[in-house]
């Protein structure tokens, strides 16, 4: 696949390359550049797999526009020598790979690419991962695990920060609630077509991180009307099965202060309500307010919060899913992602391409950069409202 403009990501490919094609690319980009750069230029062989990064700020790609008149001639030719020499021990290299992915199209691929420090910053190699995930939200991160348990390799983007108590402190316990919604650091603003003003999360662990935390699991019947009306094919043992997996780690029962809770008991009992179970006899129910993960009708219930009570009040939001051996808020501070598990933050995926040779399109490969601060602004704009004068 030819490396576009901006870092490629690609899923397990099936079809197998033409060797013979490849190598005469191969050749041909070397009689180009051979032509083209007949003058002084560095090119460094891209890091091995154990190497580390490209240190932040050098510019590791060829260069050919060196300074006049620093080098003489024969330094110049003797440079150029080299460098033709480190280029061609590269292209050989490169080849090889290349190659041999054409032969082994479900193992990891690695195109020997040069660390291009940018605008965008450094350049991948091209990877597979059997699964691509973009946004390490409530959706995202609960699926990048259960693949990831499954033995799956499993790559996720998040296109805001990691979660800390210095960065992003409204994110990350009881403090928070109410208040991260209008923090510019973790929130952005969303205006729809009819006015209506909203906000989605630009953090990790997504509207988790940035909600009131509360969490309420959907009635039955609202997936069997969903089947009956739409056609949909939701079955509910494997959605009991699902739903429990995930309350077991982030939600926790709500915390009653006694005084506030007793008061509420009373109001709804005047009103009707009943607390959810019922109550013995005809006395009004005065406390606790009983708690359920289900939405209840027709009762006055607690329901689950994503804040944990005993831990500080920390916020259990969606990307503890992605840590190894979760064990509460320092787990977050020191992230240790789980087996099988990359994650890029701070990284916004453009775009993602598709193979549609088959019956039906397949996703192959995304296209992503940095994250830049044009893509966290406000998205929408109010309607213009209409003056006595418009009329």
């Amino acid at each position: 696949m030819v490396v576009r403009s901006h870092s490629c990501l690609l899923l397990p490919s099936r079809r197998r390359r033409p060797a013979s094609r490849l190598l005469v690319c191969s050749v041909c980009a070397w009689v180009f550049l051979s032509q083209q750069f007949p003058v002084v230029f560095s090119a460094s062989v891209s890091p091995s797999e154990n190497d580390g990064p490209a240190a932040s700020g050098t510019d590791a790609s060829p260069s050919a526009s060196p300074e006049r008149g620093s080098e003489p001639e024969n330094v110049a030719a003797d440079s150029w020598s080299n460098s033709l020499s480190q280029f061609v021990s590269a292209l050989r290299a490169s080849t090889w790979d290349v190659l041999r992915s054409g032969v082994e199209g479900t193992t990891r691929m690695h195109f020997h690419e040069r660390h291009v420090e940018g605008i965008e910053g450094a350049r991948r190699p091209q990877e597979l991962f059997d699964y691509i995930v973009v946004g390490a939200g409530a959706a995202g991160c609960p699926f990048a695990r259960t693949m990831a348990d499954a033995g799956k390799r499993v790559l996720v983007f998040e296109r805001g920060h990691a979660r800390s108590r210095t960065q992003t402190p409204a994110a990350m316990d009881l403090d928070g609630a109410g208040r991260g919604i209008n923090d510019e650091k973790i929130s952005q603003p969303v205006i729809t077509a009819q006015g209506v003003r909203t906000h989605i999360g630009k953090v990790m662990g997504g509207g988790t991180s940035v909600n009131v935390g509360i969490m309420i699991r959907e009635l039955d019947e609202y997936f069997h009307f969903l089947n009956e009306k739409y056609g949909h094919s939701w079955d509910i043992q494997t959605l009991h099965k699902a739903s429990s997996w995930i309350e077991e780690r982030v939600s926790c029962p709500m915390p009653q202060e006694n005084d506030f809770s007793r008061a509420i008991c009373r109001s709804f009992s005047n009103q009707g309500f009943i607390p959810h179970g019922g109550v013995a006899g005809n006395t009004n129910y005065t406390y606790p307010i009983p708690v359920s993960p289900e939405l209840r009708h027709g009762e006055f219930w607690g329901a689950m919060s994503l804040f944990n009570s005993s831990d500080s009040g920390f916020r259990n939001a969606a990307d503890i899913f992605l840590i190894d051996n979760f064990s509460g808020a320092e787990s977050v501070e020191n992230f240790k992602p789980a087996k099988n598990i990359e994650l890029l933050t701070d990284y916004i995926v453009l775009k993602v391409l598709f193979d549609k040779s088959g019956t039906r399109p397949r996703a192959r490969c995304v296209n992503y950069r940095r994250t830049q601060e044009s893509d966290l602004t406000t998205l929408g704009e109010s309607p213009r409202r209409r003056r006595p004068s418009d009329a």
